[in-house]
C-alpha cells in the first residue's frame, strides 16, 4: 500500500505532465525527473504505480504519454486543486499565488476528507469568480461549440459600445476544444449587409493584423483561411459558483501588417460562454 508522500508524488507527476502535454509538448522521464526532483529509483516506482492504474500508456523508450483514464485523473486533481486554493483567497485573504503556494503544501499534507470538503463548499458557494483557462476542460466535451461575441471600445463605457471593427466579423465565434483550446474569430463574407454601422464601409473589410495581449505582450494572431485563431489561455475566464463559465475578456488590437499596436488601436473582446 503506498504511504501518503507516494500517494501526493504520483498526482504531482500526474498534473504536470497534464499540464505539459496540453501545451503540446513532448515529455521525457528525464526531464520530469528534474521538474519533480526525484531520483531514478523514486521515479521509476511512480512511473510504475501509474502504469498499474492505467494512467500511463505502456510505451518503448522514455517518451511518457497520459490515457485517457490518467487524462481524467489529471483533470480532477487540478479542479481540486483550485477548489483549495480558491477556499483560501476568499477566506484566508490571499493573493492567488499565495493560496496556490499553500494549496500545493495542503495536498502533501492534509486528508483527502478535508480537501473533498473544501471542495464541495466552493462548489455550493454563490459567487463569481476569476478561473484559469485549463477549467474549460471541466465544462466543455471535446468539440466545437459557437458563442456570441461582442467587440467593444475601451474609451466608452457604461454603457459599453461596439467598436467599429466588430462588423468585420461574424456574431459568434467557434471554441474548439481539443487537445489545445483555441477561439476562432471568423470574418464576415465581403458584402454582407449584417452589421450595426451603416454605410458602405462595412461591405468593405479592410486588410488588417488581428493582436492579442499575452501579459504585457502583444503578440499577433495567427490567420486561419477567413478568420484567426487565438488561444484559450490569454483570456480571462469568469465563472458562477456552479463552475459554469459565464464569460471571457480580452484585449486585442487591430494594425496595418506588422506594425505592432498603439494606444488608438487597442479594443476589449468579450465572449458569452454561458
Amino acid at each position: 500500500m503506498l504511504c501518503k508522500t507516494d500517494k501526493r508524488k504520483e498526482e504531482e507527476c500526474l498534473r504536470i505532465l497534464y499540464l505539459l502535454s496540453r501545451r503540446g509538448d513532448r515529455v521525457f522521464e528525464a526531464e520530469l525527473c528534474r521538474k519533480l526532483s526525484l531520483e531514478e529509483g523514486e521515479f521509476q516506482r511512480i512511473k510504475r504505480a501509474l502504469l498499474h492504474c492505467r494512467c500511463l500508456e505502456k510505451r518503448t523508450g522514455e517518451e511518457l504519454r497520459l490515457t485517457a483514464a490518467g487524462r481524467d485523473a489529471a483533470l480532477h486533481l487540478l479542479e481540486r486543486h483550485q477548489s483549495v486554493s480558491d477556499f483560501l483567497q476568499l477566506f484566508c485573504s490571499l493573493r492567488e499565488e499565495k493560496a496556490d503556494e499553500n494549496a500545493r503544501r495542503m495536498e502533501l499534507t492534509v486528508d483527502d476528507e478535508v480537501l473533498q470538503g473544501m471542495e464541495r463548499y466552493m462548489r455550493s458557494c454563490r459567487r463569481q469568480r476569476q478561473i484559469r483557462w485549463q477549467e474549460l476542460y471541466f465544462v466543455y466535451e471535446r468539440g466545437s461549440y459557437e458563442v456570441g461575441v461582442g467587440i467593444y471600445d475601451v474609451n466608452k463605457r457604461l454603457p459599453r459600445v461596439l467598436s467599429r471593427e466588430y462588423d468585420w466579423f461574424e456574431s459568434r465565434v467557434t471554441v474548439e476544444v481539443a487537445e489545445n483550446i483555441r477561439i476562432r474569430l471568423k470574418k464576415r463574407e465581403q458584402g454582407s449587409d449584417t452589421g450595426t454601422f451603416l454605410g458602405d464601409e462595412r461591405r468593405r473589410i479592410p486588410d488588417r493584423a488581428l493582436w492579442y495581449r499575452r501579459g504585457e505582450t502583444w503578440v499577433r494572431a495567427a490567420e486561419r483561411g477567413r478568420g484567426y485563431d487565438i488561444p484559450a489561455e490569454v483570456f480571462n475566464y469568469t465563472a458562477d459558483h456552479r463552475i459554469s463559465v459565464l464569460e471571457a475578456d480580452l484585449f486585442i488590437a487591430f494594425t496595418r501588417s506588422d506594425q505592432e499596436p498603439g494606444e488608438q488601436d487597442i479594443r476589449e473582446m468579450n465572449l458569452h460562454l454561458w
